[in-house]
């Protein structure tokens, strides 16, 4: 089980599924990358909003796969507007 917030979590599942149909709509089958001890809990979370998403851990990769990241997984917290 991941330990975070309901907002990050929330956050996290909003993100991940914008950048599978970002990625997916370019024709390309996404893969997640992650640690290994991050692999699991990710994969079981995000299953409900992205049920074919391959999460994997970089250990699981072959060395002589070549890998093209195309994005990142940013959960930076949004800047409120200022007001003047």
């Amino acid at each position: 089980m991941l330990a975070a917030e309901p907002e990050t979590i929330e956050r996290l599942m909003t993100v991940v599924t914008h950048a599978v149909h970002t990625v997916e709509e370019a024709g390309v089958r996404p893969v997640l990358l992650c640690s290994g001890g991050l692999r699991s809990p990710l994969r079981r979370l995000l299953r409900t909003v992205a049920p074919d998403l391959a999460v994997l851990s970089y250990a699981e990769l072959d060395r002589t796969i070549a890998v093209d990241a195309i994005g990142v997984i940013d959960l930076s917290p949004v800047p409120e507007p200022t007001t003047v």
